[in-house]
């Protein structure tokens, strides 16, 4: 995909220390030259699908978002589960990270794992605290979400 830029040599580009470059120098020519000799057109493919589904998702978790969402301010979500409950539990997490995308919570520690535990809470009883001091928990038929207050001076 073009974006219209100049093509630039960096010397950072080289450097096997980062992944990204251990991935374009070694491992797609080892896939190339043992796998599959068409592996970039592949990858380029399955980006291309991925950037499709994530269309979709997109599509379907903004109204389903809407409808599940009971209050929120910046500190406390509550979600109507009743809506979620019955929705694919891959949805459920994508509505998830659209609400932490919503109020500008922290996702850097939130993996597939945090996410998928956070999904459980829509049709399981708990209470989990989730990276960046989120407090998850269900009553009754809502999931509330508290982010709490940073201490002064963190």
């Amino acid at each position: 995909m073009s974006v219209g830029q100049e093509f630039r040599t960096d010397p950072s580009n080289r450097d096997l220390a980062m992944t990204r470059n251990r991935i374009r120098h070694q491992l797609i020519p080892l896939l190339e030259q043992e796998f599959n000799p068409n592996i970039r057109e592949v990858l380029n493919r399955m980006a291309r699908q991925a950037a499709e589904i994530e269309d979709v998702f997109e599509s379907l978790c903004g109204p389903l978002v809407d409808r599940a969402l009971v209050d929120v301010t910046s500190s406390v979500v509550r979600l109507d589960c009743t809506v979620l409950a019955d929705q694919p539990r891959h949805l459920v997490r994508e509505c998830l990270v659209r609400i932490w995308e919503r109020l500008d919570w922290p996702r850097q520690k939130m993996g597939f794992t945090e996410w998928d535990r956070l999904a459980e809470l829509c049709v399981h009883d708990g209470d989990i605290v989730f990276p960046g001091a989120i407090h998850a928990s269900r009553r009754g038929c809502l999931l509330v979400l508290e982010r709490q207050p940073r201490p002064r001076g963190a």
